[in-house]
């Protein structure tokens, strides 16, 4: 028999599940402002929602990491690397918390092709090979991610060209 219900949140008990709705309404919103183009809205509401999110499930929890990683990409969309790198370090740190005790974490590429956004063992990840702090599950996420999003991230590759370029 087929599953229809294939993608549930679950509240657990003592949530508010209005919180949870207005964490979501707020994250929909900060979507539909990025794709117009309207980053500085779309940063105060992954604020909000992310505010709601750490109220109702705590700051270590996966629901604030995808929060944490949404306002990380609205502040590079802006070019705000600093906050963007603690958004980044915040969710990563939550996402590796939630698969320390099986030794498992995630892709670190937002468009990563593992069905599900799956957590997998450190051997099956292949770390950057400038910064090694953020790992992948194969080559194709590690060169997308790249052009995407952690080369202006990348603290090896940044401080080698930031010194390349002083003394060139």
């Amino acid at each position: 028999m087929a599953s229809f219900y294939n993608n549930i949140t679950a509240i657990p008990p003592g949530t508010n599940p209005n919180g949870l709705l207005e964490a979501i309404q707020k994250n929909n919103a900060a979507s539909l402002a990025t794709q117009a183009g309207r980053h500085d809205e779309a940063i105060a509401l992954h604020r909000e929602a992310l505010a709601a999110k750490v109220r109702d499930h705590g700051d270590e929890s996966v629901h604030a990491a995808l929060s944490f990683n949404s306002l990380g990409e609205s502040y590079l969309a802006v070019g705000r690397l600093r906050e963007a790198g603690e958004c980044f370090a915040e969710a990563a740190r939550e996402i590796r918390l939630k698969g320390a005790d099986k030794g498992q974490t995630m892709c670190g590429c937002e468009d990563c092709s593992t069905p599900g956004g799956a957590m997998l063992t450190w051997q099956k990840l292949k770390a950057c090979g400038a910064c090694r702090s953020v790992f992948y599950c194969s080559a194709a996420c590690q060169k997308k991610d790249w052009t995407s999003r952690h080369k202006p991230l990348c603290k090896r590759h940044t401080t080698s060209r930031t010194s390349t370029s002083s003394t060139g």
